[in-house]
């Protein structure tokens, strides 16, 4: 069987929007508001137009290599006999590539495309890549100089209508068979052509890809990329693909191993304008004859390998394709995709695109219902870090052998497929491509708040909700918001504030412009701006005058009507440190000391400051009394001392109590006093001559009686 489709390589694409349309045509802003509850959605891929060579004819093969970017297409027709004024007049299998434009909702053709040069055989088409308003076609087939079959690619660039050659791509040390062009790849002023029969060295058809910069109008090679372990046969270049400062080489021939023909991908970066080999990509499950690095995609940090020989299961060459993606500067397997279909030789992974979140793979030997390698391709869709298949696309008209899915691009809303070997009309194999316009998943909007909620999910103060709503396909028409159960939505138009205190419930929901509206979605916003407040506990109680005799129990309370207390700290006033209390606690500390406490609630509201006075003194006062002289009917001064430990209360009561022998003849009430002073007591005697005991009785405020009485002599003269 003859393939002339080697690789589709594809730039970087932006997506396009497209509005939606009123019945008069017209464009029209959505009106969320009025938009009934969604349901839930399914990609829809409509097939919109078939794409044929107005001068098609058997055998040309058309649209074995395609390529979109926003609303330009082209399709290569690699075994298309160009006419010319010299007999034989045709030149067979020259080759062409066809573009076709969008207007409105239909694709029309603009221009074909052949080489200045061109000659039989030179399979010109058998690659083609796009960017912006800059084509290259490659022609693997293309004799240079007396070199049959080193290959040639071609720059076209468009000015207004007109397409134009701006310059044929070949390299310097081009030898027979090298096969440049079978593999093109473009993305701004950097163009990458893989020639994959190139001999390196002494290995033959080891390969290579070449990299050339645009400066104006001219290009020039900037250098030649090779696989640090090349071998021979390994095919290196059979795809590329290129993406900024990134290219990714299919060498789907290379022996891993014990593997022969396991096959390899490898990424370069440019630093600069040097080119160096960054890390070679192959399959966890690879095994001999998968052919991996037969297609690549590169977009941004992802790449997508295709192995259309892959045995998945017991299903030979059912093929697969592999995800990979670059944190920093190392690539990681993210996935291998398969169809949910797939059967034995359906060639899965044969073509590969990416766009954005999205990729498509071609499985042009697929048998479709009765249908004998028909032809199929496959759309998936990454959310997260998880590819799922949204919708196998085949064509309406489909028959068998078609070999619909040789080649597929993407392009933001559309998908563009190619089916070689198509039959159009009585032309056998003449070929065509075909269109669809796809966007049946609806936009994804994301809710931020800020500043962002504690760890219990409250804020302490107002926040500002913002959404930010992504479509990878047709884009985000429009947003809207409302407060849980209002009846009507609020356009959103930037981000909006909340502030009322309290748990309140957010929905949102976005529309793309495909009319696909996302299911409601919803936000919980807590917010609570008032500290919570602490009671605390003292037992046992204080006596009247604020003193306590022994220890204390301390136990705090806090209260929060809205997120809720978190915790609860304290300390002795003065202390740098803060203790988290746990339960109540015992305090025995000795005299006046002073407690500070605080809570703070769920929401991160801290509670000033309070504080808590406690006296404590469990120690017992003791006595001491001196002796005295005093004459019957005259005034003495009876001096006394109360010992008190410090710290302590620092004040007793004293009774003054006189005894003759074990009878109490007078009983003094000399009042509160402070203690460790010695006081003397005023008082007139008239008591008989003779002598007496003076004992002082103390206890101080806090409620302790003397641990010992004092006492002395009285004499009495």
């Amino acid at each position: 069987m003859r393939r002339w489709l080697l690789s589709a390589a594809f730039a970087a694409l932006g997506l396009m929007v497209l509005p939606l349309a009123t019945a008069a045509g017209a464009t029209a802003t959505p009106d969320l508001s009025s938009t009934a509850s969604p349901t839930a959605l399914t990609w829809l891929a409509v097939q919109r137009a078939q794409l044929t060579a107005p001068d098609g004819t058997a055998n040309d093969n058309f649209g074995s290599t395609v390529a979109i970017a926003g609303d330009i297409a082209i399709v290569g027709a690699p075994a298309d006999d160009v006419v010319t004024t010299i007999a034989p007049f045709a030149n067979a299998n020259q080759g062409s590539a066809y573009v076709f434009v969008r207007s409105g909702q239909s694709w029309v053709f603009q221009q074909q495309l052949t080489a200045a040069d061109g000659a039989a055989g030179d399979a010109f088409g058998c690659a083609v890549a796009l960017s912006g308003e800059t084509a290259i076609i490659g022609a693997s087939g293309h004799s240079v100089g007396g070199n049959a079959n080193q290959g040639a690619a071609y720059v076209f660039t468009r000015s207004g209508t007109t397409w134009t050659q701006q310059q044929q791509l070949t390299v310097p040390d081009g030898a027979i068979a090298d096969n440049f062009g079978c593999s093109v790849a473009i993305s701004g002023e950097t163009a990458l052509v893989g020639a994959n029969q190139d001999d390196v060295g002494t290995n033959l058809d080891q390969g290579s890809a070449y990299v050339f910069t645009r400066s104006g109008t001219i290009w020039t090679l900037q250098q030649q990329l090779l696989a640090t372990d090349g071998a021979a046969n390994d095919r290196f270049g059979w795809g590329v693909a290129i993406s900024g400062e990134t290219a990714l080489v299919g060498a789907n021939h290379r022996d891993v191993g014990t593997n022969a023909d396991q096959g390899a991908a490898y990424v370069f970066t440019r630093s600069g304008t040097t080119w160096a080999q960054q890390q070679q990509l192959i399959a966890s499950d690879g095994a001999a004859g998968d052919r991996f690095g037969y297609a690549v995609a590169l977009v941004g940090e992802t790449a997508v390998v295709g192995a259309p020989f892959d045995d998945v299961g017991t299903k030979a060459d059912q093929g697969s394709a592999t995800v990979f993606v670059r944190s920093g500067a190392v690539w990681t397997q993210q996935q291998q995709l398969t169809a949910a279909d797939g059967g034995i030789n359906d060639d899965f992974g044969y073509a590969v695109a990416l766009d954005g979140e999205l990729a498509l793979i071609g499985a042009y030997w697929d048998d479709v219902g009765s249908n004998a390698n028909q032809g199929s391709a496959d759309i998936f869709l990454r959310t997260g870090t998880t590819w799922g298949q949204l919708q196998q696309l085949t064509a309406a008209d489909g028959a068998s052998n078609d070999r619909f899915g040789c080649a597929v691009a993407l392009s933001g809303d559309t998908v563009i497929v190619g089916a070689y070997l198509d039959d159009v009309g009585a032309n056998l194999q003449q070929g065509s491509a075909y269109v669809f316009p796809t966007d049946g998943v609806a936009p994804i909007t994301t809710a931020s708040v800020a500043p962002p909620a504690t760890q219990s999910g409250w804020h302490a103060a107002p926040v500002t909700v913002s959404l930010q709503a992504r479509d990878a396909l047709s884009g985000v028409a429009a947003t809207d918001y409302r407060l849980a159960g209002a009846a009507g939505w609020t356009p959103y138009t930037g981000p909006f504030s909340v502030g009322t205190p309290g748990v309140s419930t957010w929905e949102y929901r976005s529309l793309d412009a495909a009319g696909n509206l996302e299911q409601t979605k919803t936000l919980t916003v807590s917010i609570d701006t008032s500290p919570p407040a602490t009671t605390v506990g003292a037992t046992p109680a204080a006596n009247s005058s604020g003193w306590r005799k022994g220890a204390v129990t301390l136990s705090f309370t806090a209260s929060d009507a809205l997120s809720g207390p978190a915790s609860t700290q304290y300390r002795l006033a003065g202390a740098a440190a803060w203790t988290t209390y746990n339960g109540p606690f015992k305090i025995a500390r000795q005299g006046l000391s002073t407690y500070e406490f605080r809570s703070l609630d769920r929401a991160g509201n801290l509670e000033p400051t309070q504080s808590l006075a406690l006296r404590i003194d469990s120690r017992r006062p003791t006595t001491k009394a001196f002796a005295a002289t005093v004459r019957k009917g005259k005034r003495v001064a009876l001096r006394y001392r109360v010992l008190d430990a410090s710290p302590g209360s620092g004040k007793a009561k004293v009774t003054l109590k006189i005894y003759a022998g074990k009878r109490v003849v007078r009983t003094l009430k000399a009042g509160f006093y402070t203690t460790n002073v010695t006081r003397t007591y005023s008082w007139r005697c008239g008591l008989p001559r003779g002598r007496y005991t003076l004992k002082v009785y103390a206890t101080d405020i806090a409620g302790n009686a003397q641990a010992k009485v004092g006492s002395a002599k009285i004499t009495v003269r």
